[in-house]
């Protein structure tokens, strides 16, 4: 069986990317040589090692990638899907299998993961957030933590270290990984402390001054409930968070992504409080520390899959 000619093979690569404008060809960014040698290199060595084993299916990977209806679609409900799905003919295809964890990998500052690959399996538009898809914007996050802030302003910062300190002593009330040691110690703060209510208001006022009185309210409870279950704490602050996130940026959807397994939490309905807490999980960065985020202080990190802790 053969394998082709590379030259024919790499043109046609080269076209495939050129049809979704993703060609370093028509962007200098560094990125987009990386992913095109990438695909170059990759869908290469496993088109033949396909045939090798009698696939033979690196050529259908390029001609079904090069057909533009059949491109992926957004699907309509919160799930978790896998970049192997959204084209269903290649969801057993030995060359996509093993050249999409390598181009789901590739990121440069600004551009995260799983963003170029996306552009290459769906019909994109050039957009402000990460994608723009059927007139639906979306932002992507790694799987491992992702960054969400609660305010546009990047110069709001050095203030969430300096209300640790005067509302709560210094501690971190939030930390879930925390020693046996600390852990004592924050629990025996909540313990001997008599105006709980009046400090954990403060620092809420302070670090999130564009909430409202209502809300203040809800979130000083989600913390005094949940003071000694700071997983808990952690989930419903950050799932707070996250609503703040999508009133800044405006998305639609947004999706967690697994480089390694490439799969996908795809969230776009954000009332579904439940399913969002089976499928993410957060760590609200009450204190900043030494984290060099260029993010303004509030924000929280999120994750794919529930938490383990």
């Amino acid at each position: 069986m053969s394998y082709g000619k590379k030259r024919d093979f790499d043109v046609k690569i080269d076209e495939l990317l050129i049809q979704r404008g993703i060609h370093p060809t028509q962007n200098k960014k560094n990125l987009l040589k990386i992913f095109n040698n990438t695909f170059h290199d990759s869908a290469w060595s496993n088109h033949c090692d396909s045939v090798d084993e009698d696939f033979n299916d690196g050529w259908k990977m390029i001609e079904t990638l090069s057909d533009e209806t059949k491109l992926g679609k957004l699907w309509s409900t919160n799930g978790v899907y896998n970049f192997l799905s959204i084209i269903p003919e290649l969801s057993n295809n030995y060359t996509a299998k093993n050249v999409f964890p390598k181009l789901c990998r590739v990121s440069d500052k600004g551009t995260g993961v799983g963003e170029v690959l996306w552009r290459l399996l769906f019909n994109t538009e050039d957009s402000s957030h990460d994608v723009l898809c059927e007139g639906l914007s979306g932002e992507l996050k790694k799987w491992d933590g992702g960054c969400v802030k609660s305010i546009e302003d990047t110069e709001f910062k050095n203030i969430s270290d300096e209300a640790i300190n005067k509302y709560f002593d210094g501690l971190d009330i939030s930390t879930k990984s925390a020693t046996k040691v600390l852990k004592r110690k924050i629990e025996d703060w909540w313990e001997s402390t008599s105006n709980v209510e009046e400090r954990v208001r403060g620092f809420i006022e302070t670090v999130y001054p564009m909430l409202d009185d209502e809300n203040v309210t809800k979130w000083v409870n989600i913390i005094i409930d949940n003071k000694f279950d700071r997983t808990r704490m952690n989930n419903l602050i950050g799932f707070e968070i996250l609503k703040m996130y999508k009133e800044v940026d405006g998305f639609d959807f947004l999706c967690m992504i697994d480089e390694t397994t490439l799969d996908i939490v795809y969230i776009n309905d954000f009332s579904d409080v439940d399913w969002i807490m089976e499928n993410v999980h957060f760590k609200v960065m009450f204190k900043r520390g030494k984290d060099k985020n260029a993010l303004s202080d509030g924000y929280t990190k999120i994750f794919g899959g529930r938490s383990k802790t």
